[in-house]
């Protein structure tokens, strides 16, 4: 709004003086042609600066309707809401690799190199490059893969390849020993994987398939952050898959390991503690808060399972209501009750596994 507001005093004062000029040049021709110049070279640069600040606002929300949204209700309110009243135990978070599991690109997220490199794979090129604050790879069309038209194509044998285009990096996940980076889609707000990531000890790209462990037998499966990622990188969650077009709407509590990954939402909490009187209470409580969880006040096993929520190999059941709200589990639950643990020597308690392993 501010921007239109000066364009128009802008306008208006080139009208004002428009007049005054053109009568200057009666008198004194030179200076006032020189004079009604300025003003309209003026007036075109006001004309283009606007301009160019539309379209980069048009861009950049375009850009921020391709990833996908942060704040969900179900009692989700981001760690902003920790940090006045608990100021030590967020400064530790902020600092911790917890919270830049995952993290929109920028320049103070993003540690890989894309200063013009080029990088070759399975017998494509992809270009590299940072323009101002942002980051962008040239390739073939991630989006090719998705599209039904060259779906169907692709089943009745008839070839086809992508064109080259070129994608602003959106989203990228880990700090610690690599890095890797996710595109933005036209279906919804897909994020898919750039199939380079960057290590970050060795400060060198690698191809994101040789980065980890796996069968080399087993085919390589597809990468989308909204349905794997999302499952431990993020904090609450949820593709939110359209039942018929498929398309995602994925939004989350928040977008890394956040406080309420491990102390569940805390909305209640939050209002609870508004009242002074409240807040002061708690400090002679001999029980445990019953608006937050605190896994150091819960006993082992329930305590292991929030850790185990992300660090423990599980069976996800690809459910409709998993595609839309994502899992169940919250702190302070049993994480067998939603995410059965795999647990391969005891097949006694779970024998559903024994088709699967």
């Amino acid at each position: 709004m501010l921007d239109v507001e000066q364009l128009l005093l802008g306008l208006l004062a080139v009208c004002a003086l428009a007049p005054l000029l053109l009568k200057l040049r009666r008198f004194r021709p030179w200076i006032g042609t020189f004079a009604l110049l300025s003003l309209v070279l003026s007036g075109g640069a006001t004309l283009a600066w606007h301009g160019q600040r539309t379209r980069k606002a048009a861009a950049e929300a375009e850009f921020s309707k391709s990833i996908p949204r942060e704040g969900r209700p179900d009692g989700y309110v981001s760690s902003d809401q920790c940090q006045a009243c608990h100021p030590h135990e967020y400064s530790s978070w902020h600092q911790s690799y917890h919270r830049t599991m995952t993290q929109v690109a920028g320049p103070e997220s993003v540690q890989a190199n894309f200063d013009n490199v080029r990088l070759e794979w399975n017998g494509d090129t992809y270009v590299l490059e940072r323009r101002g604050d942002e980051f962008w790879a040239e390739m073939p069309d991630p989006d090719w893969a998705y599209d039904p038209q060259n779906v169907a194509r692709a089943k009745q044998g008839i070839p086809s390849k992508p064109p080259r285009v070129w994608k602003r990096i959106g989203l990228l996940t880990g700090s610690h020993h690599m890095q890797i980076f996710w595109t933005p889609s036209r279906f919804g707000n897909l994020q898919t994987i750039f199939p380079f990531a960057w290590l970050i000890a060795d400060q060198r790209w690698a191809p994101v398939r040789d980065t980890f462990l796996r069968d080399p037998k087993i085919p390589p499966s597809s990468h989308i952050w909204n349905v794997n990622c999302l499952k431990c990188h993020a904090t609450g969650g949820q593709p939110q898959q359209h039942p018929v077009t498929k398309l995602l709407d994925t939004r989350v509590g928040e977008l890394g390991i956040a406080c309420e990954a491990c102390h569940g939402p805390a909305e209640d909490h939050v209002r609870a503690n508004l009242r002074p009187w409240h807040r002061y209470q708690q400090h002679f409580a001999t029980h445990s808060d019953p608006t937050v969880v605190n896994p150091s006040q819960k006993n082992k096993e329930i305590s292991s399972h929030v850790c185990g929520q992300c660090h423990g190999i599980k069976w996800i059941p690809q459910t409709e209501n998993f595609s839309q709200n994502g899992f169940r589990f919250r702190p302070g639950d049993n994480l067998n009750d939603s995410t059965p643990i795999v647990r391969p020597s005891r097949l006694d308690l779970s024998p559903w596994l024994r088709e699967p392993l």
